[in-house]
């Protein structure tokens, strides 16, 4: 009986957390995220997403300039996609903190889109956490006339003087 209750309590010993082997580590409790630093992020302010060009003659370009302002503490870092091959980009990728970049869009107004509405998105990635992604959108109506150059009237010559003008 002494043996059983000696091998018990060395049992019990072993298994103890607090005494034996058995103990495990404790979880370091998980930082307050009130008393945490909060780590830099940039923050993507666009003055406008849309651009309406109103009326255009088909074989022309619209072209626009959306304004991209970093209001973070971080470098904002863009990545801007078109969504069609008549759509033509350039753009400041990385714009520092408190300073302001562009994304220039050009958009090809063929001339078969006579008489119709156009709208063409562009895909504007980021790496601010609150505005991943961003689409800026370009609008055009595209007249049904023939482009300006083909439809400026031809001057009058003058006539050719004749004996009786002379």
């Amino acid at each position: 009986m002494k043996k059983n209750l000696l091998a018990l309590a060395i049992f019990f010993f072993l298994l103890n957390p607090g005494l034996g082997w058995a103990q495990r580590a404790q979880p370091s409790p998980a930082p307050d995220p009130a008393l945490a630093e909060p780590s830099p992020r940039p923050k993507m302010v666009l003055a406008e997403t849309e651009y309406d060009a109103k009326l255009n003659p088909p074989g022309g370009t619209i072209s626009h300039e959306f304004v991209v302002r970093n209001e973070g503490d971080d470098n904002l870092e863009l990545e801007v996609v078109p969504g069609c091959g008549c759509t033509v980009i350039n753009y400041d990728r990385s714009i520092a903190p408190g300073k302001s970049g562009v994304i220039i869009v050009n958009v090809d107004l063929y001339e078969a889109w006579a008489g119709r509405a156009v709208n063409k998105a562009v895909t504007v990635s980021s790496n601010d956490p609150d505005t991943p992604i961003t689409r800026l959108i370009m609008r055009a109506q595209v007249d049904v006339k023939k482009p300006a150059a083909e439809t400026a009237p031809t001057p009058e010559l003058p006539a050719e003087p004749t004996a009786a003008t002379k």
